[in-house]
């Protein structure tokens, strides 16, 4: 039989079922892993309901709990509510594969399903690192801020974030503003990640970014090309960073929530351990969390902060395997006067900073999986290979529309840790 559409399709099929999926994302992702996953995300909007106080029609007199002596309040203490109305944000990805090629290995099929895996798979595992990547993130697509830019026909751009360099790869198309949330900077060409120095914590690209009409700057914000704001709303799904900010959250509309009524219970703990060893930093706000009612279970850090726990552990290390779609992960086990945690070690949290979560309280909320092949059953058009109409080739397109969300941010907690 030829490889017609058709044909592509069952190869892929069979291929990319949901379980290899699954295998090939989630490995050196644990929180993509271990947040729990809502894949009926459906109509407009999701709303995430929260108690966050209790009635306080209360008193030691019976007429001031009732409030209604005649010179007394009007309103009643009832509970109060809010919900977030999570929407869904989009991520896509392509790849590509030459008709010829795909023709060539007709006499085996085998042939064919590597070559088109190689590329499939370097595609699904692009999506999962930028998804991985934006779950600790606040949603608005920040890869990193400029520190220098030199002055080249090929720039050389370092970062103010440690390791930043890492979530960057060649061929990675990039846009800068410079405010947060601003329009997008107006260059000649769009800038091309050629090389990337991860232990100087420098990209370069193939353009002379200081010369553009609209150049380049120290404190810049740099972005992948399209997921920037340029003066619009985030983009990306809103991570941990958005959901337990570092800073106490503003009265800006969070999901529709002014969070000022209640910055912990709405936005979550936020602990300085900055002067203190990372255990000493993990059971301070493992008590705080308990004294707010929560009961979190799971740390996220960086590699490097997971190494000097080890390393202040010493023999009081304890090492415990996590399993999550066959796929394992190792953690520490932490005893704390509040109880047991684990800590996991994700290459994209931020160095300096740990997330001590009630995992039950989280979840990633899509419209079918995420990420998926598009044009799994479902879709409209049930096509996972298509023809390309300007060039002689098939595209395979991979995505999701998602976003996260949790009802009970103040049983959560975001900690600095000592530099």
């Amino acid at each position: 039989m030829a490889l017609d559409l058709t044909a592509l399709d069952s190869v892929l099929k069979q291929h990319y079922h949901s379980d290899a999926i699954k295998n090939l994302v989630y490995k050196k992702n644990p929180f993509l892993a271990m947040i729990p996953k809502m894949t009926r995300f459906g109509g407009k909007n999701l709303p995430l309901p929260l108690r966050f106080a209790d009635p306080q029609n209360r008193s030691a007199d019976f007429r001031s709990a009732q409030r209604s002596n005649s010179g007394g309040p009007s309103t009643r203490g009832s509970s109060a509510f809010e919900d977030f109305v999570l929407t869904r944000v989009k991520n896509y990805g392509t790849a590509e594969l030459d008709a010829e090629a795909v023709q060539a290995a007709q006499a085996d099929i085998d042939t064919f399903v590597r070559e088109a895996a190689n590329e499939i798979d370097g595609l699904l595992r692009s999506i999962s690192n930028d998804l991985a990547f934006d779950l600790f993130r606040d949603g608005s697509g920040l890869k990193a801020t400029v520190a220098t830019a030199s002055v080249a026909a090929n720039s050389v751009i370092t970062f103010n974030e440690a390791g930043a360099a890492r979530h960057f790869e060649k061929g990675m198309l990039l846009e800068a503003s410079a405010t947060a949330g601003g329009s997008r900077r107006s260059p000649t060409d769009i800038p091309e990640v050629i090389a990337v120095d991860r232990s100087g914590n420098s990209i370069t690209v193939n353009a002379n970014v200081t010369t553009y009409g609209s150049p380049w700057a120290a404190s810049d914000f740099v972005y992948q090309y399209g997921d920037g704001p340029n003066g619009g709303a985030n983009k990306k799904v809103t991570g941990l960073a958005g959901w337990v900010p570092s800073a106490a959250p503003t009265s800006s509309p969070f999901f529709g929530v002014d969070r000022t009524q209640d910055a912990t219970r709405l936005g979550g703990v936020r602990y300085d351990g900055s002067a203190e060893t990372i255990e000493e930093a993990l059971i301070g706000a493992h008590m705080e969390l308990a004294i707010e009612g929560g009961d979190p279970d799971v740390v996220f850090m960086n590699h490097l902060n997971t190494a000097e726990l080890i390393k202040q552990l010493g023999s009081k290390k304890d090492y415990v395997e996590v399993n999550v779609a066959g796929v394992g992960f190792q953690g520490v086990r932490v005893m704390t006067t509040e109880g047991e945690l684990t800590v996991m070690s994700d290459r994209n949290c931020p160095p300096g900073t740990a997330y001590m979560l009630q995992m039950d309280t989280w979840g990633l909320y899509s419209l079918g999986e995420a990420p998926r092949i598009l044009g799994q059953e479902g879709d409209e058009d049930g096509l996972r290979m298509l023809r390309l109409a300007n060039d002689d080739g098939y595209e395979v397109r991979a995505g999701f529309y998602a976003q996260v969300g949790c009802d009970a941010p103040g049983y959560n907690a975001v900690i600095t840790l000592a530099s």
